[in-house]
């Protein structure tokens, strides 16, 4: 009695029993594929597999790393060509805040009689409010960031974009690397005291107490008015400032303190020297 015999359907392989077929492990079209070509001398065609999920995410994170470093340079040089400008900025709110920081006679009687601005003819909104009507949208804290840059270049608000321009390219040719952020340290480092003790007082010059004290009023005054709007970095540069000049004004370097200090009650205003 004849047996009758079955071809696989995937694979194409035949002459199976019935017992056979069903044991058969069948490796699919490719297989039977792949043997075909074998038998008629072709060689098979690679096998395209798919990525498994770590090489997804070893390529994900190789171009987030290229792409993140394009992002990098693009940005460091736009600081680069936009650092004189921002410079300028601060320049600009570096003169107007001088307006604006003035003393209110309101509250300091003295100076009286004398041809100074007040405040009686300040637009309202003080130095802020005048920003956001100039429509530059540079807002206070840009314009703080710009101002203390600006002095730590060495420059304040009696300077001009060319002398700006020109202490940039100086550092440039020094090899100097220049960025807002340097400056802005810079402006903190220069202002601490010095090392070395200055002359004592008594080889001071008149001229010379009157531009310290003047020097030292303005930034005391400044950090008193803006202290509550004044962002962190402004503020320790402007007592820095303080501090560097009560320095050099005594010999002594001056640690600020909690306590009460009677000088305070007293109207430098009613004082002659």
């Amino acid at each position: 009695m004849s047996e009758t015999l079955f071809t696989c359907p995937a694979c194409e392989r035949g002459n199976f029993t019935e017992a056979g077929l069903r044991h058969h492990k069948c490796k699919g079209p490719l297989a039977a594929a792949a043997a075909r070509a074998a038998a008629k001398g072709v060689k098979p065609a690679a096998v395209i597999t798919a990525p498994t999920p770590a090489d997804i995410l070893k390529a994900a994170e190789r171009d987030l790393a290229k792409h993140s470093d394009a992002i990098k340079r693009h940005i460091a040089s736009f600081d680069k060509l936009t650092l004189a400008n921002k410079l300028g900025l601060g320049l600009a709110a570096y003169k107007a805040h001088m307006v604006f920081a003035i003393a209110d006679p309101a509250k300091r009687g003295a100076m009286k009689g004398k041809k100074l601005v007040t405040r009686d003819e300040l637009p309202d909104g003080g130095f802020e409010g005048w920003l956001d009507s100039t429509g530059s949208d540079l807002k206070k804290p840009a314009a703080y960031k710009y101002m203390t840059a600006l002095r730590g270049l060495g420059l304040d608000h009696q300077s001009t974009d060319r002398q700006i321009a020109a202490e940039l390219k100086r550092r440039e040719r020094a090899g100097e690397t220049v960025t807002l952020a340097s400056l802005i340290a810079a402006a903190t480092d220069r202002l601490a005291p010095p090392a070395e003790p200055p002359a004592p007082p008594s080889q001071l010059s008149f001229d010379d107490y009157l531009a310290t004290l003047k020097t030292f009023r303005e930034d005391a005054e400044l950090v008193i008015e803006q202290a509550k709007d004044m962002p962190e970095h402004l503020r320790k540069v402007a007592a820095a400032r303080a501090y560097a000049t009560l320095h050099a004004l005594t010999g002594t370097a001056w640690q600020p303190s909690d306590e009460h200090d009677v000088l305070g009650t007293i109207d430098p205003d009613n004082l002659s020297i």
